[in-house]
């Protein structure tokens, strides 16, 4: 029991912390940059490099990450350098293109720290067998809701200058939360889980990148989820536009939020009840469905049922590519392909989506939905092409 709260509790608050994170951004970033003199198109430059900062970083860090000594360190200095990165617009007042610069720095900086996040807690489950990968998780998203909701109240009542004050807080707080986390090498190694020579004598980003039907997997998830791209980047634009206050707009998309959390809650029961095959499945239909009708300008009430699709169209995608992984890969591979996915997903395949959404949004206002419902279901076909190989059922 003790070894179990050693982990569970460090592991909640650096879900915690990190989502404080993740949530102000995800929700209140473009409305940061617009507000600082950045264009609908330039928007889209700076989601794009955000992307190439996260392709680049992530894809490196999975070289090293599963033969590292101190594995918790990359995190502390994701979110120490990400902070000092984010302080440079406040202390040299950065407007206008120059934000995109200091997008992708941040990005290469703190990019790295939710699919380390994923990693980590991979590692303590595979440590303790009874511990409950959804139930951990879900701190994070209650952190996203609760702090994203948070801010959107202070930048109604103070203005966007709220936005970057609150996100420094946050990344320091992930600074202290790295800095608990146990060290995973240390234990595996007591348990006798890695071994020292085998791991120094394999790459394992090269083994991981070179599993096909991973890939083939991960590249058609990763189209899935760029289909979120205009509602990521301009959702909050648009609502704004729409009369609804800040608060009203952190409603919108804690309402995801709160339906991921469920979900995360039942993710055991899910896993039992579903295959990786179903939850993407399940992922795919509800992706094509939601873009499509928010396509239609819902009315308030719908934006509130639809925006609870996020349950599947991110939580049920994202547990689909953890079960796979977690049957097809073993153990000490689970860092690596934890990167290598966050990499495809938001970096590899999001960059090209997030500079054509710019263009879409501009030029066909929410009708660019559409071109999210299609790309949705290009995804899915593509993610189901490794359940017809044989090789989908071999672990490496």
């Amino acid at each position: 029991m003790s070894q179990q709260r050693s982990f569970f509790l460090p592991i909640t608050f650096m879900y915690t912390a990190i989502f404080a994170v993740v949530g102000p951004i995800i929700m209140f970033f473009p409305l940061f940059l617009e507000a600082r003199n950045l264009s609908v198109v330039e928007i889209g430059y700076a989601i794009s490099a955000m992307g190439v900062g996260k392709l680049l970083s992530v894809f490196i860090i999975a070289m090293y990450i599963d033969k590292s000594r101190a594995p918790h360190m990359y995190l502390v200095w994701a979110a120490l350098i990400g902070g000092l990165v984010m302080a440079s617009v406040h202390i040299f007042d950065l407007r206008g293109a120059e934000l995109i610069l200091v997008t992708f720095l941040f990005s290469c900086a703190w990019s790295m720290a939710v699919p380390l996040s994923e990693g980590f807690s991979m590692r303590a489950c595979r440590l303790q067998k009874n511990l409950n990968y959804g139930h951990m998780r879900l701190f994070g998203s209650v952190s996203f809701l609760v702090m994203g909701t948070a801010v959107g109240f202070l930048i109604d009542k103070n203005g966007i200058s709220a936005f970057l004050p609150m996100v420094l807080m946050f990344l320091g707080f992930a600074v202290a939360s790295a800095m608990f986390l146990p060290n995973f090498y240390h234990h595996e190694k007591a348990a006798n889980i890695i071994d020292d020579s085998e791991v120094k004598a394999q790459n394992l980003f090269k083994m991981v990148a070179s599993n096909v039907p991973l890939m083939v997997l991960i590249i058609g998830v990763a189209i899935m989820h760029s289909s979120h791209a205009v509602v990521f980047q301009y959702g909050p634009i648009f609502w704004s536009k729409s009369a609804y206050d800040k608060t009203m707009i952190s409603a919108f998309i804690s309402m995801g939020v709160i339906a991921e959390v469920i979900l995360f809650w039942f993710a055991a029961r899910l896993n039992q009840l579903f295959s990786a095959k179903g939850l993407l499945l399940m992922a795919g239909v509800a992706s094509a469905i939601r873009w499509f009708a928010m396509a239609f300008d819902p009315a308030t009430e719908f934006i509130f049922f639809f925006q609870s699709l996020h349950a599947f169209t991110f939580g049920a995608l994202h547990l689909g590519v953890i079960r796979y992984i977690n049957d097809t890969l073993q153990g000490h591979y689970h860092s690596a392909a934890q990167l290598i996915y966050a990499g495809t997903m938001w970096g590899l395949v999001m960059i090209p989506v997030s500079a054509a959404a710019g263009y879409l949004y501009n030029d066909f206002g929410t009708d660019s939905y559409f071109i999210m419902s299609l790309i949705a279901v290009f995804g899915l076909a593509i993610a189901m092409i490794p359940f017809m190989s044989r090789r989908s059922v071999q672990a490496v």
